[in-house]
């Protein structure tokens, strides 16, 4: 019985420690470290995405475009709108 008595405070003790030490630090690392900026993004970019499906689900752009496997592009009639868009960027870059 004597040694339940002893693991029942050093259990505790490590309770502690990690509660008042190691979880602080572990929530600043994640939250502002180097280390977990890519795991930050992709948290962002599911949020975004969990927010885009449930608000502009009845969008013309959903509905015309998710889910339809259009990858064409948009027909503009003239074949060399593309190399005009192009010269035009350059010229402002």
């Amino acid at each position: 019985m004597r040694a339940t008595h002893r693991v029942a405070p050093t259990h505790e003790l490590t309770k502690n420690i990690l509660r008042e030490i190691v979880i602080p630090i572990l929530e600043k690392e994640v939250n502002e470290g180097q280390n977990f900026l890519r795991l930050r993004q992709v948290y962002a970019s599911l949020i975004l995405a969990k927010w885009y499906k449930q608000n502009l689900r009845q969008s013309i752009l959903n509905r015309e475009y998710s889910d339809q496997k259009k990858i064409a592009g948009v027909d503009m009639g003239d074949t060399t709108a593309r190399e005009k868009i192009y010269a035009r960027y350059l010229e402002a870059y």
